[in-house]
Order: C-alpha cells, then structure tokens, then sequence
C-alpha cells in the first residue's frame, strides 16, 4: 500500500536502472530551408522533365514555392478564414 501512495518521482528512483522514457525533440527546421524529402526527390529525379536538372535551379524552385506557399498562407488563408466566419454569422443571424 506505502508503494501504491509514493509519487512517480519515488518510484521512478525505486526503479534503478530502469529506462525511463524520455520524449525525443522534433528537429526544427528553419522556414527559409528546402525540405530535404523535396531535395531528395528531386535529386533521384531521373530522366523526364527533371533529368539533368541543375541542383542551382532546383533550389531556385524550391525557394519560388517557398515563397508562393507563403504568399498564400499569408493573404488568401486570412481572406478565406474571415469569409467563413461572416457566412456563419449569417447562418446564425
């Protein structure tokens, strides 16, 4: 019963050697990078439209989507968020 009533803390140090799990931290990658599954992509690109691709112009696209993404994200999203909440408005008014 005196087991039962210890804090975690209690009975993680009873524990020993026992592992005790510990969450692992996402790696942060920076907004202005290219994701390296996209850069991975296009470097196995082979033949098609990509063959032959300079990586110097593959990064260019990626930075070009990069900032398309965030032309989006940053005018339309707002524009589209602010329109469904006046329709809903509507709805219940």
């Amino acid at each position: 019963a005196a087991a039962a009533a210890a804090s975690p803390a209690a009975r993680a140090a009873d524990a020993g050697d026992a592992a005790i799990p510990i969450a692992v931290p996402i790696p942060f990658t920076a907004a202005s990078d290219p994701t390296p599954g996209m850069l991975a992509r296009l470097k196995s690109a082979q033949g098609g439209a990509l063959g032959g691709l300079d990586p110097k112009v593959a990064e260019a696209i990626l930075a070009l989507s990069r900032e398309v993404l965030e032309a989006v994200a940053w005018e339309v999203v707002p524009e589209l968020a602010e329109q469904i909440v006046r329709e809903h408005q509507a709805k219940a008014g």
